[in-house]
């Protein structure tokens, strides 16, 4: 923010300049480790010259001494205290930069801040834009210190910055990367994940109608060496291809729904009615532990059965099942043998149907003898079981639109006595 007492404030940096050389000479207090900081190289102010953002700038191998090169550096062997820069994984910057002029730049500064917006300087992960407010520790004598860093931005592709901050009259305009001097970073900007590999399972629609489950493969470049992992997702499904307008279902509906953190499950069951034989579109984005979003998928499409699958069922004609005699089983209705359709079957009206022409396949125990003229794909089998106590049955029905299975226990008694007349 621009300040009219500028004569006040050049008279400060006049003391400042005299000074400053002393002032790096010590250990300050508020220095950070410049090794462990990842922003490095200068910025360059008309007013104040260039500004460093990391004691490496000067101090390449570390032993806290200058090399003296650039011109900009204190003379070699001057002590130098380790300072620098960082931007943390969620885009904060905190640390320290210096100025011969005007002494040591904070780029955490605590509130409250000049004017909008009220924190201090931070990046964007994902577009690189950084906003925020940094200060000049410094400041006084009708000078506040503060530049705000605003149209600044680094390239994610390099970590090269550009653009400018203003830092008042006494800073002026403070350029991040020119023909002689460039600020850059080596943050590593999160990849955005990709989604891929769609895939539908129709489900057990014989336990649960039209219940299709949506998948898909989540894949990030970060996933080996950063550990990122899917953790929010957004599907779409509509009845026509055009899912993007007034879909029949959006999982971030009602907010935030599967967008919000934690959703690490790659596949999803929609909870909307669907319709037999009818053809569904469907897209799914995701997002990483960052909050970085994939983009669309293409739009992929499933088919419902044409009607509800088979619902099989059986009785037996006895109501004591014996060892060795014979019992007839019933599925379907068979004049003068089944009173009745015990088993159904539906078709693409969703009305009922007789299951009599669908393919049977029953499954009793080992030993167990068909009559002459049934067997294990007859509708309504007549069977003597060759071994009393409990007994398992199963029968599976087959239509156009699926299989589905029964399974009962029933229990068969020991053999009828045998009876043998005698003389009186």
């Amino acid at each position: 923010m621009r300040n009219k007492n500028f004569l006040p404030a050049l008279l400060f940096i006049g003391v400042v300049l005299l000074t400053g050389f002393l002032f790096f000479r010590g250990q300050p207090e508020v220095a950070e480790a410049g090794t462990s900081q990842n922003i490095i190289g200068w910025a360059w102010s008309g007013n104040i010259g260039l500004v460093s953002m990391n004691s490496r700038n000067c101090d390449t191998d570390n032993d806290g001494k200058s090399e003296g090169v650039p011109s900009s550096c204190p003379a070699l062997d001057t002590p130098i205290p380790d300072y620098g820069v960082n931007i943390a994984s969620n885009g904060n910057f905190s640390g320290y930069a210096w100025s011969n002029n005007i002494g040591w730049i904070r780029f955490d500064p605590a509130g409250p801040y000049p004017a909008s917006p009220a924190y201090s300087v931070k990046m964007d992960t994902v577009t690189g834009v950084i906003s925020g407010w940094a200060r000049a520790l410094a400041n006084g004598g009708g000078w506040d210190g503060w530049i705000k860093l605003d149209g600044l931005s680094v390239n994610a592709s390099n970590g090269n910055f550009s653009g400018y901050a203003w830092g008042s009259d006494v800073i002026g305009w403070l350029s991040f990367s020119g023909v002689n001097y460039q600020t850059q970073t080596t943050f590593h900007f999160n990849a955005a994940p990709v989604v891929s590999d769609l895939s539908v399972e129709q489900g057990d629609y014989c336990s649960f109608p039209l219940h299709p489950i949506l998948h898909w493969v989540f894949s990030d470049a970060d996933s080996a060496g950063y550990g990122d992992y899917q953790d929010a997702y957004n599907v779409q499904i509509d009845d026509d291809s055009n899912v993007a307008v007034a879909p029949l279902a959006d999982t971030c509906l009602p907010a935030p729904g599967t967008c919000s953190s934690g959703h690490t499950a790659s596949s999803y069951a929609p909870l909307i009615s669907f319709s037999y034989n009818s053809t569904y579109y469907w897209r799914v984005k995701a997002a990483d532990n960052n909050s970085a979003w994939s983009s669309w998928s293409a739009v992929a499409s499933f088919t419902t059965p044409i009607h509800a699958f088979p619902d099989p069922d059986f009785s037996t004609v006895s109501q004591k099942i014996s060892k060795d005699e014979f019992v007839q089983f019933c599925s379907t209705l068979q004049a003068g043998v089944c009173a009745s359709n015990v088993s159904l079957c539906y078709n693409s009206s969703g009305g009922t149907i007789s299951c009599s022409g669908e393919t049977f396949l029953w499954t009793f125990p080992s030993g167990t003898q068909f009559s002459t003229t049934t067997s294990a794909t007859s509708e309504n089998p007549k069977v003597k079981f060759s071994s009393s106590g409990p007994q398992t049955v199963s029968l599976s029905i087959t239509d156009d639109a699926g299989t589905c299975s029964v399974t009962k226990n029933i229990t068969v008694s020991k053999p009828l006595p045998k009876w043998k007349e005698v003389a009186p």
